[in-house]
């Protein structure tokens, strides 16, 4: 439910309710028009909006400001200016995480953020709980991300540095020119715990990565791909949300088509198919039309080119985002409506809807949507902790029946000195090629007249 609520560019808002074929649209919401680009919201457990942040100011449900004392550190104008996580096992705190970039005004801010409590809107700045890694000699990159980790628990977060800074101050992190665009990249990583959050590596990413573009997960937290913006590349690595470990050797660079490749046009937004086999991307430019793109994330065959948009003024097509319903969004800069993907999982220009949601007359998107934690545990009905995915929607009930079945002592048998069941397990019923199926034995007590029971319960 986390992801529920959606707010972006001015008074944008997007409700997700599974009782209403499309997202609703709402109004009032407080990110200025100047916000172009990046933007974060989350919900509660019960899907009801908490807050929402441009990676600068932080706004309840109400629409008030709560960061009165401005201690975010992230751009409006970045592509993936905020996150939020969640502190685990705390439903009243959140960490904001923030990035700025290389390109816009000084001093620029690497990876950043605040731990905000949602009671009392208590703001503790992230310097001041942890020892943030050193920036010198980096410069930083508009991508931010956040994937669950395999124990349903804790988080990865992750952003990308750049090797080198400007050689007029050696340091970006308090610069007065514009920092490397286009540079050798550094995958820095943090896990989020109970505990709090460590800087756990910094990881060469093997290839230059470009300031701007967007840095997703995909659904299944195996791959994270990487939008190269005017450097026309997108890479996609292997990613284990166990250890957080990116497998740089076995990075594949996705083939990009010549037509993805025109002067002045960068890929942007990028978002992955909810079974995680197919990866969409936009390429855009500034006044320019737009083109919506499909890929296959191995890299086996190049991308093709499903929809072309023609520009509103500003891009045809921008940020790409995955929604709880399991179709992909697209935003449509100056216009009023969110373009989708709705079965990502097949594809196909069939599948693209140019005016998928519209969002009212005095609202316009943006080129930014919101920045949101991939695939979290919550949408698999996963919260025991367990590490994982995809859990029996009917458990509760099929162990209530166990439970039932289990105090009722159905089908008794005494164990005696000989094994219960054994009447269709011996080794002709094997050879004879008899499909046994499945079943529960059930013991209790510890003497000769153990008994057991048998149910063949689907697990």
């Amino acid at each position: 439910m986390i992801n529920q609520n959606w707010v972006f560019s001015e008074k944008n808002g997007l409700k997700f309710d599974t009782n209403t074929p499309k997202p609703t649209p709402f109004s009032g919401t407080k990110i200025p028009q100047v916000n172009r680009e990046g933007c974060a919201s989350i919900s509660d457990s019960n899907g009801n909006l908490l807050f929402y942040t441009n990676g600068v100011d932080v706004w309840d449900s109400a629409n008030d400001v709560k960061n009165p004392n401005n201690q975010l550190l992230g751009d409006a104008s970045s592509t993936q200016s905020a996150i939020i996580v969640p502190v685990p096992n705390n439903s009243d705190e959140y960490y904001i995480f923030t990035t700025d970039g290389s390109v816009h005004n000084p001093p620029f801010n690497h990876f950043n953020g605040v731990k905000i409590n949602v009671t009392n809107w208590n703001i503790t700045e992230l310097a001041d709980i942890m020892t943030l890694p050193s920036n010198d000699g980096f410069s930083p990159v508009e991508k931010l991300t956040a994937i669950p980790h395999a124990n349903c628990r804790d988080f990865w977060v992750i952003t990308v540095i750049q090797e080198g800074s400007d050689p007029d101050t050696g340091n970006n992190s308090n610069q007065s020119q514009q920092g490397i665009i286009n540079a050798p990249g550094i995958f820095r990583i943090f896990l989020v715990d109970p505990s709090g959050v460590q800087h756990i590596s910094d990881i060469p990413a093997g290839n230059n990565i470009f300031d701007s573009g967007y840095l997703k997960a995909s659904s299944d937290r195996k791959l994270l791909g990487v939008a190269n913006s005017i450097a026309n590349d997108l890479y996609v690595y292997p990613f284990d949300n166990a250890s957080g470990t990116i497998t740089v050797p076995n990075v594949i660079k996705i083939p990009i088509p010549p037509d993805a490749k025109a002067k002045g046009m960068g890929i942007y937004g990028i978002e992955f198919s909810p079974d995680s086999k197919t990866l969409y991307f936009s390429v855009t430019a500034y006044g320019k039309i737009g083109r919506l793109y499909q890929a296959d994330p191995t890299g086996a065959t190049p991308a093709n080119l499903i929809k072309t948009l023609p520009s509103g003024g500003d891009y045809g097509i921008a940020a790409l985002q995955l929604g709880p319903d399991g179709i992909i969004y697209f935003a449509r800069p100056q216009l009023e409506y969110l373009g989708a993907i709705e079965n990502p999982n097949v594809g196909g220009a069939s599948n693209v809807k140019v005016n998928h949601v519209d969002l009212g007359d005095d609202s316009f998107c943006g080129i930014g949507l919101p920045n949101l934690i991939a695939s979290p545990c919550e949408d698999h009905d996963c919260d025991c902790g367990c590490g994982c995915s995809g859990c029996n929607e009917d458990a509760e009930e099929l162990n209530a029946e166990l439970i039932e079945r289990a105090k009722n002592k159905h089908n008794i048998q005494s164990s005696g000195s000989t094994v219960p069941f054994m009447e269709n397990c011996d080794v002709s019923a094997v050879k004879g090629n008899v499909k046994l199926q499945p079943n529960f034995h059930f013991h209790w007590g510890d003497g000769p007249k153990d008994e057991f029971e048998e149910h063949d319960t689907e697990v």
